[in-house]
C-alpha cells in the first residue's frame, strides 16, 4: 500500500512538473541552451558556479538568463547591471522550502523574508540593534578581550604547529553572542556547543542537503533524511534561542536594570524584546532574526579571518609590510584600534583587498523582483529570481587590472591613504539596494581589529612551506560562504605580552 501511495504521489509530481514546464513565462534575454526538464542545472558545478555564469557572460552579455527546472533566472555579472537592482523593485526574496522547515520561526527574519511590511519592520529594528557595534566604545569593550584571549591561545603554542580554525571559530561565535546577549549574560559550553551544531547542519544544506524538497515539497511526508535533518536543525536553533532568551530576561530581572533606552541599546537582543513587548514584531521574527544573524554572522566573519590568514602565509612580502606599518604606528604597549586606521592605510587595503580576491559570498542570496519591472532594455516579469555575481564585478579588469592578481595597494591612492570603500567602483561584497547585508558594518571593523592585533604581536609562519594550500576560491569548501580548506601554522611573537585591558584598545 505504501509503495502504491509513493508511486502515485510521483506521478502526480511529475504532471504537475510538466504543467510548470509548459506554463512557465518565458523572459526574452539570451542565455545558455539548457537540457529538457532541468534547463541549466546540469551545467552548473557546485562548488563553483559563479566560473560557468563568469564565462557564459562572455558569450551573452553582463544580463543574461538560465533556466533551472521549470525556473528562469536572471544573472546580473556586472558592477553597471547589479547596481540597476538596487531599486525596491528587486528587493525580494524567492521562497525556500528548506529555510522555512529548517529556521527557528520560519522565513520571518530579515535575511530570507520577502519584501513585505513585516521585513521593513525588522530591517529598521535590525539596523538599530546593530547600530553601537560599528566603530563605538561599546564596540571597543564588547570586541577587544575576545581577540586578545584567542591571540593569546595562538602564542601559547610555543612554535609549535597548530590549526588556528578552533580559535577563530571560538572568538567569532564570541563576538556575536556577545553583541546579541551583550555583558550580564554568562556564556556557556553549551551556547558555543549549540553554535557549531547549527553551522554544521547549515553547512550541509549548502553543499545540497535537502535540495529535493525545494521542488518537491511534500516529499517531507515520506520520511527523507534530509527532511529529519532540517527539522533537527529547527530543535537545536529554537531551543538555543529559547535559552538565550530566557537567561537575558532573567539576568535583567536580577539586576533588576530598566529597559534600555532604544537610541542606545545594550543589546541587539533588547531591541527586539523591546518591539516585542510593544506588539510591533512576534516570537517568530525574532528567533529567525537571531539565528540568521549568529549563523550568518559567524560564518562570514570566520570565512574572512581565515582567508586572510592563509592570504598572509602565501604572501610573506605583503604580511612583512603590514608588520611593518603596524610597528611604525602603534607603540608596543598599545594595541591597534579603529580609530588607528588613519595611520594603518596599507593594513586597511589589505583587509579590503583580501575581502575582493577571496570573494566568500561570490553570488550573494537570490533578489526576487517584487513587480514587473526593467533591467537595462529587458523586461522583466514579477517574481523573476535575479543573482547578483559579486565575483564577476570583483573581477572586472576594468576596474581593477590584474585582477587575479592579490596586490593591497590597489586600494590604495597617489598619497597612500586607503581609498573610501564607498567610491570603488564594482566592489560591492555585501550586495546593494535594500537588501545590502546587515553586517556590513560591523564584520569589515571586527576584521580590521583581529588582524591588525595579530600581526602588532605575532608573524605568521607556514608550518610547512611546501605545502601552503593555495588561495584559489575553487579549492575552498562550501558552508554558505565559501571557507578555505583545513591548514596549520606557527606563530613568532613580537610582542612581550598582550594587554586585555581597556587601554590597550
Amino acid at each position: 500500500m505504501a509503495m502504491i501511495l509513493v508511486t502515485g504521489s510521483l506521478v502526480v509530481g511529475i504532471v504537475l512538473l510538466l504543467g510548470f514546464v509548459l506554463r512557465w513565462r518565458k523572459i526574452d534575454m539570451p542565455g545558455p541552451k539548457g537540457h529538457p526538464i532541468v534547463g541549466n542545472a546540469l551545467q552548473l558545478s557546485k562548488n563553483v558556479p559563479y566560473v560557468q555564469i563568469q564565462e557564459w557572460s562572455k558569450e551573452f552579455g553582463s544580463i543574461f538568463k538560465l533556466q533551472l527546472f521549470r525556473e528562469e533566472v536572471v544573472v546580473c555579472n556586472d558592477y553597471e547591471s547589479i547596481m540597476m537592482t538596487k531599486s525596491d523593485d528587486f528587493a525580494g526574496r524567492p521562497k525556500s522550502w528548506r529555510f522555512t522547515y529548517a529556521l527557528p520561526g520560519g522565513n520571518n527574519g530579515i535575511a530570507f523574508q520577502d519584501f513585505t511590511k513585516s521585513f521593513k519592520i525588522m530591517l529598521k529594528l535590525s539596523s538599530r540593534g546593530l547600530r553601537p557595534y560599528g566603530a563605538s566604545n561599546q564596540a571597543r569593550d564588547l570586541f577587544n578581550k575576545p581577540i586578545m584571549e584567542c591571540l593569546t591561545e595562538f602564542l601559547s603554542h610555543n612554535g609549535e604547529a597548530f590549526n588556528p580554525n578552533l580559535h577563530v571559530d571560538h572568538v567569532v561565535v564570541k563576538f556575536i553572542l556577545k553583541l546579541m546577549l551583550g555583558e550580564h549574560v554568562k556564556l556557556t559550553a553549551g551556547d558555543f556547543s549549540a553554535v557549531e551544531k547549527m553551522l554544521q547542519r547549515v553547512k550541509h544544506m549548502a553543499q545540497g542537503s535537502g535540495e529535493e524538497l525545494e521542488l518537491f515539497p511534500w516529499l517531507r511526508h515520506f520520511g527523507l533524511k534530509s527532511y529529519r535533518d532540517l527539522m533537527e536543525l529547527n530543535k537545536i536553533g529554537n531551543d538555543a534561542i529559547n535559552s538565550w532568551i530566557d537567561r537575558y530576561r532573567l539576568k535583567m530581572e536580577e539586576l533588576n536594570l530598566p529597559d534600555e533606552d532604544l537610541e542606545r541599546p545594550a543589546t541587539f537582543l533588547a531591541v527586539l524584546l523591546r518591539a516585542y513587548d510593544d506588539g510591533q514584531i512576534d516570537m517568530d521574527n525574532i528567533k529567525s532574526t537571531i539565528f540568521e544573524i549568529v549563523v550568518g554572522g559567524t560564518v562570514t566573519v570566520k570565512s574572512h579571518i581565515e582567508s586572510l590568514i592563509l592570504l598572509m602565509l602565501n604572501y610573506p612580502e605583503v604580511q612583512e609590510r603590514v608588520i611593518a606599518e603596524i610597528q611604525d604606528a602603534i607603540p608596543e604597549d598599545r594595541s591597534p584600534t579603529l580609530a588607528n586606521r588613519e595611520k594603518l592605510p596599507y593594513t586597511e587595503a589589505t583587509v579590503l583587498e583580501a575581502v575582493r580576491f577571496l570573494t566568500v559570498s561570490p553570488l550573494g542570496v537570490p533578489h526576487k523582483t517584487t513587480r514587473d519591472t526593467t533591467l537595462g532594455p529587458y523586461n522583466i516579469p514579477k517574481d523573476t529570481q535575479v543573482w547578483t555575481n559579486l565575483w564577476g564585478a570583483h573581477h572586472d579588469p576594468r576596474y581593477f587590472p590584474d585582477p587575479n592578481t592579490f596586490n593591497p595597494d590597489r586600494f590604495l591612492d597617489s598619497e597612500g591613504k586607503t581609498y573610501n570603500r564607498a567610491d570603488v567602483k564594482s566592489f560591492l561584497p555585501f550586495g546593494v539596494g535594500k537588501r545590502t547585508c546587515l553586517g556590513e558594518k560591523i564584520a569589515i571593523p571586527r576584521i580590521f581589529l583581529f588582524f591588525s592585533n595579530m600581526l602588532h604581536r605575532m608573524r605568521l609562519i607556514p608550518a610547512d612551506g611546501k605545502n601552503i594550500p593555495s588561495c584559489d576560491l575553487k579549492n575552498f569548501m562550501t558552508a554558505i560562504t565559501y571557507q578555505p580548506p583545513p591548514f596549520y601554522m606557527k606563530v613568532e611573537p613580537l610582542r612581550t605580552q598582550i594587554n586585555i585591558g581597556r587601554r590597550s584598545v
